[in-house]
């Protein structure tokens, strides 16, 4: 791994990293869980959304008040089954996080982001006591295909640079790796405007499996980058577009920060990858990712999840180039 020396790249500590022989079987989806604050108490909770083969529920845990919990259940009609992907962050200014709920496979390229808010007064007389709940504020296609039936990956960041979050939307499986991103506010003011224009963020024009998606600030520059790997079909590879070169319209053109195969080189496993932000911790201004990726190994007759594979810091191969493998625990300078 001669080329590795110059890479700069660090792997997170070993909780997140089991060695290939160690592939372990996780009933989550990182993409289906999301933290933010959405009462506007100051502390951080904690949103996730049921998966595959049950109605689509969402439960939010409450970091300033432990022991109560809160159910949507009508964020999709109670025939799907597709389960839901989630992301929080606030969009329209105002201190609190919305939850951007995504279909995946088998639903459309709707997005509904719910904000917590005083529910609707029942019109009757005398009227109920106010309670707080999670409203739609938006409800749209953010892959604009009403035919499209493969779901769509979401996040949220600024990644216009204007101080505001904005929505990303990645295409699900049977789409190509598109990724639509309009901003934040005039989301929830029922009028979504993209930030640019739709583009690829994979270079495979032919691929048709649609991207996982996560963003937030990888090299530090105080702007929020796309994190992005490949849905089912797609082989193991990461990528991290600058949201700088984003804004400005050249995502497929400018030169990743980031573009590697996990392990190294392309295994030849075609399952894809599904992508989380890690935000800077301790001292370190560079957020980081880990990478999710399915084991061909089935557990029950299903793909079975294999323990993330973290990493953090500066200068990352921008071909694709050669990591750390999975079973190297060891900082690459």
């Amino acid at each position: 791994m001669a080329h590795s020396r110059s890479l700069k790249l660090q792997q997170l500590e070993d909780r997140l990293t089991p060695t290939s022989a160690q592939l372990v079987a996780l009933d989550f989806d990182p993409s289906r869980s999301a933290s933010g604050d959405f009462n506007g108490d100051g502390f951080m909770d904690f949103v996730t959304s049921s998966k595959a083969g049950e109605p689509t529920k969402l439960t939010i845990f409450y970091g300033g008040i432990p022991d109560k919990t809160d159910t949507v259940t009508d964020v999709f009609e109670s025939s799907y089954l597709g389960g839901a992907r989630v992301a929080a962050g606030d969009l329209d200014g105002d201190g609190k996080a919305e939850i951007a709920v995504a279909a995946d496979l088998g639903g459309s390229g709707r997005v509904v982001v719910l904000s917590y808010s005083l529910n609707p007064t029942i019109a009757i007389f005398p009227p109920p006591p106010p309670t707080f709940g999670y409203n739609p504020v938006a409800s749209f296609y953010g892959i604009e295909d009403n035919n499209f039936r493969g779901g769509s990956s979401v996040a949220i960041a600024d990644i216009s640079g204007d101080g505001r979050a904005d929505l990303l939307v990645g295409a699900g499986f049977g789409g190509g790796p598109r990724v639509a991103i309009y901003e934040g506010k005039s989301v929830t003011q029922a009028n979504p405007a993209r930030v640019i224009n739709d583009f690829f963020a994979i270079p495979d024009l032919a691929f048709r499996g649609g991207v996982s998606i996560d963003a937030g600030d990888v090299d530090g520059d105080g702007r929020a980058d796309l994190i992005v790997g490949p849905g089912f079909g797609g082989g193991q590879r990461a990528r991290v577009l600058s949201g700088v070169d984003i804004a400005a319209n050249k995502a497929a053109t400018a030169a990743p920060l980031a573009d590697f195969f996990l392990g190294g080189t392309d295994g030849g496993n075609r399952l894809g990858l599904i992508v989380s932000y890690e935000a800077p911790y301790d001292s370190n201004p560079f957020g980081g990712f880990t990478l999710f990726a399915y084991s061909t190994k089935l557990i029950e007759g299903k793909l079975t999840i294999a323990g993330g594979v973290g990493f953090v810091g500066r200068d990352f191969p921008k071909a694709p180039g050669v990591v750390p493998d999975l079973d190297e625990r060891a900082f690459v300078q």
